[in-house]
């Protein structure tokens, strides 16, 4: 029974762990799109986010009916907002892909020494 509980909550504990991952880039897109005076492009992301969120978990819920269900429909829901946030920026500010995907090796490099030591 033990064994079943880890199991469970590692699965779950994944999927918000890819979660976490996507959050600051969603978070920071929004904040420098409102930064550069463009709250429309902001609005634009939250409603693209809501609603596939909100239509995600619906048919999570009445095709399968499972929590892990929903927390992938809530990873899609986030990566959705971090891409959006950051093409909507890319036309405003210089930015580059490459340098978040150097920045992310940075920190899951980071993460496996954490977790995993001597690796």
């Amino acid at each position: 029974m033990f064994q079943l509980i880890c199991c469970v909550f590692f699965r779950f504990f994944l999927f918000y762990f890819i979660i976490l991952l996507f959050l600051p880039l969603d978070r920071f897109s929004g904040t420098c799109l409102d930064a550069i005076n463009k709250p429309q492009f902001t609005f634009y992301k939250v409603i693209f986010m809501v609603t596939i969120n909100f239509m995600g978990d619906i048919l999570v819920l009445n095709w399968f009916g499972s929590l892990e269900g929903i927390a992938i429909v809530t990873i899609i829901n986030v990566t959705a907002g971090a891409l959006s946030g950051y093409f909507f920026l890319r036309k405003r500010l210089k930015l580059v892909l490459k340098d978040f995907v150097t920045g992310a090796k940075s920190v899951f490099s980071k993460i496996k020494l954490f977790i995993i030591p001597g690796s």
